[in-house]
């Protein structure tokens, strides 16, 4: 139990805005999956909250990789204004992401290529969303490489460092691939 306690403190001290919000996907997931368990509705034959606890799962762990390899980040570059902003950009897109899209399969409509004005805005709204979380994470990934903490082994840094920006950047052309594809639907 102490290691866990332990392990949650240097989480939080990494980055803590973006610890919260990794905790809060994790903590909407359940009830989303009550949501699967209960609501038989579908589009497409699937049901509609798998996409919602999909996007919660995957960017909770998005958030809370981020927060631990920031701790291998220079503590002064952490804290430059430059850090915050990409850092703010990357907790605001996935709140609107993760937010649209559980309230889309609320409301039993896909979240992408729906057929109404505000929804067909709204989708490239989250195509602009989702490009920027992948350059933030790349983006990150190279300011680790080029300042990595004081104390961090450098192949860990590397490691982190690269790992970030092959992250950022297949998400990227995965991203794109699947947009010039006419997309999923849900899942």
């Amino acid at each position: 139990m102490s290691n866990i306690l332990a392990f949650s403190n240097a989480l939080l001290r990494c980055e803590p805005y973006i610890v919260a919000v990794g905790l809060l996907f994790l903590a909407m997931a359940p009830l989303t999956l009550l949501g699967l368990a209960l609501d038989d509705r579908t589009i497409t034959a699937v049901p509609v909250w798998l996409k919602p606890l999909k996007f919660q799962l995957s960017l909770a762990v998005h958030m809370l990789t981020i927060a631990l390899a920031l701790g291998t980040l220079d503590r002064s570059v952490r804290q430059a204004w430059g850090v915050k902003v990409i850092l703010l950009i990357l907790l605001a897109m996935s709140v609107f992401e993760t937010g649209w899209i559980t309230l889309q399969g609320a409301r039993g409509l896909p979240s992408h290529f729906a057929a109404d004005a505000f929804d067909v805005a709204i989708y490239a709204l989250m195509g602009i969303g989702a490009t920027l979380i992948v350059l933030s994470t790349a983006l990150l990934g190279v300011l680790i490489l080029r300042y990595p903490g004081y104390g961090v082994p450098q192949l860990v840094s590397r490691a982190v460092g690269t790992g970030l920006i092959i992250s950022g950047v297949t998400g990227l052309v995965t991203g794109w691939a699947i947009a010039e594809n006419g997309g999923a639907v849900v899942g």
